[in-house]
């Protein structure tokens, strides 16, 4: 809430009236939305943290190479081209 209130205080000093509250109502919005919204007594700021970290740490993929006999008989059948 903190924050908010701060970019509101500076929003108000620096912008007119009419920018302040067509800028001001969603900075509110989404400022009490991280106070106040938890999602199964997780708080709505975590799962922003949660996204963010997702989207911008490399991603992990695990190769794991099959048995042959998991695999079965494998044919090869020729592709035949029309003219």
């Amino acid at each position: 809430m903190g924050g908010g209130g701060a970019i509101l205080t500076l929003l108000y000093i620096a912008a007119p009236r009419l920018i302040f509250f067509i800028l001001g109502l969603p900075v509110a919005t989404v400022f009490v939305a991280f106070a106040y919204i938890k999602i199964d007594n997780i708080p709505l700021f975590n799962y922003l943290a949660y996204a963010l970290s997702y989207f911008l740490n490399p991603k992990r993929y695990l190769f794991s190479k099959q048995d042959e006999q998991e695999l079965g008989n494998v044919e090869i059948i020729e592709e035949h081209r029309l003219r």
